[in-house]
């Protein structure tokens, strides 16, 4: 994730940190685990997941180009979710 932040350019820099912040939140929800009833921590858990597969999916551009990056993470999440 970091390595996103070091790269030119706002739109993929935003980008790392919309994500990284996705998983900051998921990995706070599994650090609580302990703290909550277990629908509760399923219920809060599915959310977090999700919410770093959408950010995962969105994708910005790099300067100077017209294709859209990151091209993989679109499979990757599909990929994911299905597991």
């Amino acid at each position: 994730m970091k390595y996103l932040l070091t790269l030119p350019g706002k739109s993929v820099q935003a980008y790392g940190t919309r994500l990284r912040d996705a998983l900051r939140t998921l990995f706070g929800v599994i650090h609580q685990r302990a703290q909550m009833p277990e629908v509760e921590f399923q219920k809060r858990l599915e959310a977090a997941r999700d919410e770093v597969l959408q950010r995962a999916a969105r994708t910005c551009r790099p300067i100077g180009t017209r294709r859209r990056w990151p091209s993989g993470w679109r499979l990757m999440a599909r990929t994911i979710s299905r597991s």
